[in-house]
């Protein structure tokens, strides 16, 4: 008869960070976001995470967490064979789970008595009994097996973005990501922060736009997310080396001779 025990539980408090320690436990860890959100990394592969739902690590599996902004997780740690069938990554909890998490986490901060440490292995038993059949049925968060992965869904939400408003806040929220450690990323990559490129790729829009199309110089910048002309206007010739009026005039008889890149 497969025995289980709950060998340790607390609420760990984390900050917004853009590098982290891997390490690993000598038991199953369940981490339940109560609070906050990012991205962890177990084995290699990374993971969103968000409030509700629930990081399964195995025991001497190394991993790493990468808070994007500062919340509170419920770890418990686990020891038995059962637990040990839990498959790693992220996961939705069912109401049933979250539940029990509950009763876990209040008998947690209960104080010592004879029946505590009973009652928290029947708990740790139940939790694992239940996510056993939730987790072949609840969607789990995509994994993102090379940090390159998330720097292509950043770029691909950024490409999908270029013609509206779209802040770098919106898109770290979107991917579970802190700005400074999607920066980091991404500029090992591709060479340049996500800011960069997301301007390099709207300002090529506008220059397409100058030279097709009769459209006012304030149309285009409000088509490609600039709100201010006059902004836009000036983030226009500090990279291009001209106004987009004088752009414009220079290329639009010729459009062969504005094939060229720009340097951001």
């Amino acid at each position: 008869m497969a025995s289980i025990s709950c060998v340790c539980a607390a609420d760990i408090a984390v900050s917004k960070t853009s590098d982290s320690d891997l390490h690993e436990h000598g038991y199953i860890e369940l981490v339940y976001i109560s609070e906050g959100f990012g991205v962890h990394k177990s084995n290699g592969v990374f993971y969103a995470y968000q409030k509700g739902q629930l990081i399964i690590y195995q025991a001497g599996n190394f991993h790493a967490d990468f808070a994007s902004c500062p919340g509170v997780q419920f770890c418990i740690g686990l020891k038995g064979l059962a637990a040990e069938q839990l498959p790693e990554g992220t996961w939705n909890c069912s109401e049933e789970s979250k539940k029990i998490i509950s009763q876990l986490h209040t008998v947690m901060t209960e104080q010592q008595s004879k029946w505590k440490t009973m009652d928290m292995d029947l708990l740790a038993g139940a939790l694992v009994f239940r996510l056993r059949r939730d987790l072949q049925q609840i969607p789990t968060s995509s994994p993102q097996t090379e940090k390159s992965d998330i720097c292509e869904i950043a770029r691909n939400e950024m490409d999908k973005n270029l013609e509206n408003p779209y802040t770098l806040d919106q898109l770290c929220s979107k991917i579970f990501i802190s700005k400074s450690y999607l920066r980091k990323l991404f500029r090992g990559k591709y060479g340049e922060s996500p800011l960069a490129y997301l301007i390099r790729k709207k300002l090529e829009i506008a220059e397409e736009r100058l030279i097709i199309t009769d459209l006012p110089i304030h149309e285009i910048a409000e088509k490609i997310g600039f709100s201010n002309p006059f902004y836009f206007t000036t983030l226009f010739t500090k990279k291009i080396g001209m106004s987009p009026s004088a752009y414009r005039e220079k290329f639009k008889k010729n459009p062969a001779s504005s094939d060229r890149e720009i340097n951001v």
